[in-house]
């Protein structure tokens, strides 16, 4: 269970286990202490999809030190304002064989938050080494 408790302002205090993460909103709105909830989504899915591919490297004994996720949202044009387009870079080290780049990103692809989203969203995934 995820709690989140209003603190002032445009602050959350988002509460899960024993762990806690100032939710804000960038100046002027808010006072910028904290990611924004789309920041928080991105991040979420990142790191989901992150722990699939680490998974992956680690079936294989590779190294995951190094590995690194960006996520980036296009929002929709039109209302209802959505995101409509996700893109995860997936930055592997550069000791991971080009052969298993297509399979990192499969693993990725099983992220469960991926296929939790009510209306589809274009998702893209690129895989590429450290440089």
């Amino acid at each position: 269970m995820v709690n989140v408790e209003y603190v002032e302002g445009s602050k959350f205090m988002v509460k899960a286990r024993e762990h806690e993460v100032i939710c804000d909103q960038p100046i002027p709105t808010g006072d910028n202490s904290g990611m924004g909830p789309v920041e928080l989504f991105l991040g979420a899915l990142g790191s989901c999809a992150g722990f699939y591919a680490k998974e992956f490297l680690a079936t294989r004994h590779i190294e995951a030190a190094g590995l690194k996720i960006s996520v980036t949202a296009e929002r929709s044009p039109q209302p209802p304002v959505r995101i409509e387009h996700v893109h995860i870079d997936i930055q592997v080290p550069s000791a991971v064989d080009p052969k298993y780049h297509d399979a990192v990103k499969r693993a990725a692809a099983t992220c469960f938050l991926f296929r939790s989203m009510p209306e589809p969203v274009r998702m893209t995934t690129e895989v590429r080494a450290l440089s």
